[in-house]
């Protein structure tokens, strides 16, 4: 009677773990359904646009090596004190440490913060705007440093997102 309790416990168990597994895997949005930016001079570079609270609280998390490898994400609307996390929200977890990138109205770097992976936490200084999410080596290939203006920035035209480059940064 004990072994068929416990088999009646491990079975109900392990039932609800399988539910709960399939309806995170099935709340995940691909990449491939997001919204993209269109950026002519970053073409190895997919940046892609958080702009639902839902892509927002899933960003990074269950992404697969692949993606981590040429995805950026912006946050379009971020403010201060807004925490970023990479612990499992119920869409999987971030299997990589990644950077947030922290950008004020003007696209100056406010802050870049790194994260580990599936614990690592980033809250938005003051003055926050807007934010970018990547592993540190696309952070390195976008040439964005704290303190300094961006190289670029993305707006919305007609619909669109596209990269726009600057012509000066040195301010």
């Amino acid at each position: 009677m004990k072994k068929i309790f416990l088999f009646l416990i491990f079975v109900f168990l392990g039932t609800d773990l399988v539910r709960y597994q399939a309806t995170c895997i099935e709340k995940r949005i691909p990449f491939s359904l997001w919204p993209h930016v269109k950026c002519s001079f970053f073409p190895e570079i997919n940046i892609i646009v958080a702009d639902t609270d839902q892509l927002a609280h899933q960003g990074f998390c269950d992404a697969n090596e692949s993606e981590f490898k040429n995805t950026v994400i912006w946050f379009p609307s971020i403010s201060e004190a807004t925490v970023f996390v990479n612990t499992n929200p119920g869409y999987g977890t971030v299997i990589s440490d990644i950077q947030v990138v922290f950008l004020d109205r003007n696209w100056r770097i406010l802050d870049i913060k790194t994260m580990e992976k599936e614990s690592g936490t980033a809250i938005a200084p003051a003055h926050t705007d807007s934010a970018l999410e990547a592993i540190p080596a696309l952070i390195g290939k976008l040439g964005l440093k704290k303190g300094k203006l961006s190289n670029f920035l993305i707006k919305k035209i007609n619909n669109e997102y596209v990269c726009l480059r600057r012509k000066s940064t040195s301010k």
